[in-house]
This record gives structure tokens, sequence and C-alpha cells, in this order.
């Protein structure tokens, strides 16, 4: 009857027809499986997102997660770092000694050469900051300076000694800076003025006290002297207060002190026509090698051989052998630490340097910054009965 109604009928067969539709389909979704896969018109999308089509066998995230703006990739540790560059930029390298000495002089050599092999090429400024045998650059370094890799120190290896003992003033802790390298590894010698000794016997004989200058009572240089004193007896006043090499041998050739200690290099580059002319003469090796280049001056080692009295001398002899030490700032990024030391090394092996400091009678013998924190943490870790002799070197 349906089918021969008028044509206003037609409304209801197909209305009827949709309900038809709607109730099948109702019927088949109670009866379906939960962990089928749906049609891509099934994801649930919270409303604020665009739908997403879920492609076939990939089930699709909870209809509760929140999507999250896309993001920068978070920090790899395993990643090739960022590239380090310095162009445009004047990096200041702190000198720990007066002008005029060795440490300035090798420092000024590194801040003519560095920059050429430093990502972007800059400019290497040297300023000298003075005091304590190296201490005051240090507490600089080690406490004030930024880790930007804009600051490049320069220290000796003194100041191992000075954190060791406790010294006044010390507010740093070497195993925190970032050690590149030890630069140089220098002869220790000790010079007299020829017309008041002729040699070292002269001076285990003298009648009278010899004078020697140094820097501190607590400097490295000062205890070696001390140790020296009184291992083998010897009548010596060490006479601390001067500033520096520059400061010692002028002190030297004023007649003010009988002589004082420093590298064999430094003494022929800054004071050789002192040795030309035979008014000072080297009398004792007292680096932890001797220098086959002057075979005839006796060897600290060769007097020295109690077991105890080697300990305290190796471990006064070490810091003297690490004096051209560069370093960066505690904290500064392991890419810019990684860009310095790469260029260290590329540099001391490069003609171009290597020219430079032979103009100058500079050696560059260096050891690399991992090295150098080994040995200078066997310094920390001295027993504590060591520690004790060597503080009672300072004492008067």
């Amino acid at each position: 009857m349906i089918l021969k109604t008028q044509s206003g009928s037609h409304f209801w067969i197909v209305a009827v027809l949709a309900m038809a539709l709607v109730l099948l389909t109702s019927v088949a979704a109670c009866g379906s499986d939960p962990t089928a896969t749906p049609a891509p018109t099934a994801t649930a999308v919270p409303p604020a997102a665009t739908p997403t089509p879920v492609p076939p066998g990939v089930t699709p995230p909870p209809a509760t997660a929140t999507p999250r703006p896309a993001a920068k990739p978070a920090a790899n540790p395993t990643a090739t770092p960022v590239p380090v560059t310095f162009e445009g930029r004047t990096v200041r390298l702190v000198i720990p000694f007066n002008p005029g000495g060795g440490s300035d002089v090798y420092g000024r050599l590194v801040a003519r050469n560095l920059g050429k092999f430093l990502p972007g090429n800059p400019r290497i400024a040297a300023a000298n900051m003075p005091g304590a045998g190296g201490v005051v650059a240090a507490n600089y370094i080690g406490n004030v300076a930024k880790n930007d890799g804009l600051t490049l120190g320069q220290l000796p290896g003194g100041v191992a000694l000075n954190q060791l003992q406790q010294d006044e003033g010390v507010s740093f802790n070497v195993a925190d800076f970032n050690w590149l390298v030890n630069a140089n590894t220098p002869t220790n010698m000790m010079v007299v003025r020829a017309d008041r000794y002729d040699s070292f016997e002269a001076i285990r004989n003298s009648s009278s006290p010899v004078k020697f200058a140094t820097e501190t009572p607590t400097f490295s240089a000062a205890l070696l002297l001390t140790h020296i004193k009184r291992t083998l007896d010897i009548p010596m006043n060490v006479i601390s207060g001067y500033s520096g090499f520059a400061n010692w041998t002028q002190a030297v050739e004023r007649g003010e002190v009988d002589g004082t200690t420093g590298f064999y290099d430094n003494f022929l580059n800054l004071k050789g026509d002192h040795f030309k002319s035979g008014d000072w003469i080297f009398v004792l090796q007292t680096g932890i090698q001797k220098d086959a280049r002057i075979p005839e001056v006796p060897w600290i080692y060769d007097l020295i051989t109690e077991d105890a009295d080697v300990q305290i001398l190796n471990l006064l002899a070490v810091p003297s052998a690490l004096t051209r030490l560069f370093t960066l700032p505690p904290g500064t990024p392991a890419n810019i630490v990684a860009a310095y030391k790469e260029s260290f090394e590329t540099m001391l092996v490069d003609p171009g340097f290597l020219a430079d400091a032979t103009k100058i009678g500079v050696t560059a013998n260096w050891l690399d910054g991992d090295a150098v924190a080994t040995k200078l943490q066997e310094i920390i870790d001295t027993p504590d009965d060591v520690v004790a002799r060597l503080k009672d070197l300072s004492k008067p």
C-alpha cells in the first residue's frame, strides 16, 4: 500500500529506511571487538585538535592525551657538540707574575700565537696579575672569571702546594680547574754571583750564611731552598718578599743577595750577559731530571738520597716542572674546553710557533691536560705525615 501512495509519501519511505540503517549500525557496533582497529574517522580527538588519521594496524592514542606544540629537541649528551667560535672576540690571558719574568715571556708567546688556532681567530690580550706566588691569579680564575671561554689562565704548579698546605688566602680547588696543557718543562737551577762563590761546594763550606732571594715563604722555590739548607746542613738565609723572577735577579744584580733560583732557559734568555761575562754561575740543578746540556753542574738528587728526604724533594720538584700550566675557569662548557685543548696541541707543534719560541730561547716540551690533572691530584693526595714535614719547611 505504501508504494502506491502519492508523491508526498516518498518522504516517509526515505525516513523509514534511514531509521532502519541507524538501528542496524548501532547493533553492529555493540557486538564488535574492542581491540579491532577502528576506521580512520573513528579516532577520538580532543575538541580543539585537528583530527589525525591513524594508519591501519596502529592503535590510536587515548582520547585523554593532550597534544603539545612542537618543541626543540632536548639536549643530548651524545649529540655532536655545538661548534665553538670566538670570531670578533677578545680572550684575556691572565699571567700570574710581573712583566719581564719567564712566565710573562712564555705567556706573551702564547698570546701572540694561540688566536691563530682557536675557532674564529680571536685576539688574545695578556694581563699580569701577580701576587703570592700565583695564588692571586688562581683565586681569580677559580672564583671570579666567567666560564665563557673568554678568560684563559696561566698558573704555576706550586698552587697545588699552596692548597695542600692550606695556605692563607687560598680559595680555589685545583681539581675544579679545566687543565689544558703544561706547555713547558724547564730545568730548575740555583745561581750565585761568581765574585762570592765559585761552586756549590764553596756554598756548603761557607763560614757565613749564603743569601738567596725568592717569593713567599710557602712558594715552592722557597720551600726547596729550605729543604736543601736543612738536609745538607748548609748555612743559608732564604729571603722572601721578592715578587717574580725579574725582582729576584735584580736583587742579585744589586748585591742584596748572593743568588737565587729559576729556570735555566730564563736565565740564559733574560740574563745571559751575566753568564757570558762570568759574573754569574750555575751551581746546582734542582729539577726532577738532570739536564744533559750542563753535565758539569751537580744534580740535587745525587746529593739528597734518604727516602724520606727524597719524598719531600719530589713533592717540591714536580710543581717546578709543571710551571707553564694553562687552564680555563671551573664550569667552562666541555665543547669550549675541547676547542682550547685541540688548539693548544696544534699550536705547540706548529712550525711558526716553534720558530717564534726558538727566537726568544723558549722550548716547547709539553704535557697534555689530563696528565697535568693527574700529577696535581697526586700532590693533593700527599699523606698527612709528609704534609706536616712540608709545612715545617715554611717555619722560621
